[in-house]
């Protein structure tokens, strides 16, 4: 599951050691008040996801003690946020390991009938890695999720 940087990258091994859960579950309790307990399922489930090959998102949903709707939704935006910040972690490394070299990061969409209004133009844009990206709405994003239910992703290179 993990995802890499191009494998022309120098630093192209690092991401897949870099993906890690993230903490950051915000807007999980933005409408509905979760508990504690859920909100520590849903990262252990996604460590999970994380961590086990051939585990699917349909196994996290089954997790969530949510309904399904909820925890599809959840569950997509919240494996995209660790993917995201495994990804952003392991730039971070490369800029670091190659202080001289320019690091960015490109944007992705699954380019599919799924893709909303805000992620579509951001298909294939590049800038550094220290620059936001600018979403269908105008708004600065650093990268996905940028809205729930997210499947965007960016990966990193060097540009030399």
């Amino acid at each position: 599951r993990a995802m890499y940087m191009s494998a022309d990258s120098p630093g192209s091994a690092l991401a897949g050691s870099m993906i890690v859960p993230s903490g950051r579950c915000a807007w999980l309790s933005a409408s509905h008040r979760s508990s504690d307990t859920a909100q520590q399922t849903l990262r252990d489930v996604v460590a999970a996801f994380v961590e086990t090959p051939g585990m699917t998102i349909g196994d996290v949903i089954d997790r969530l003690p949510f309904s399904e709707q909820r925890a599809a939704l959840i569950a997509t935006t919240e494996i995209t946020r660790a993917y995201a910040t495994g990804q952003a972690a392991a730039g971070a490394a490369l800029a670091e390991q190659y202080p001289d070299v320019q690091v960015e990061k490109e944007w992705h969409t699954n380019n599919d009938s799924l893709v909303c209004f805000l992620c579509e133009p951001l298909n294939g844009v590049v800038v550094d890695m220290d620059e936001p990206f600018i979403d269908g709405d105008g708004n600065e994003v650093d990268g996905p999720p940028c809205h729930p239910g997210d499947r965007c992703w960016v990966s990193y290179r060097t540009r030399i």
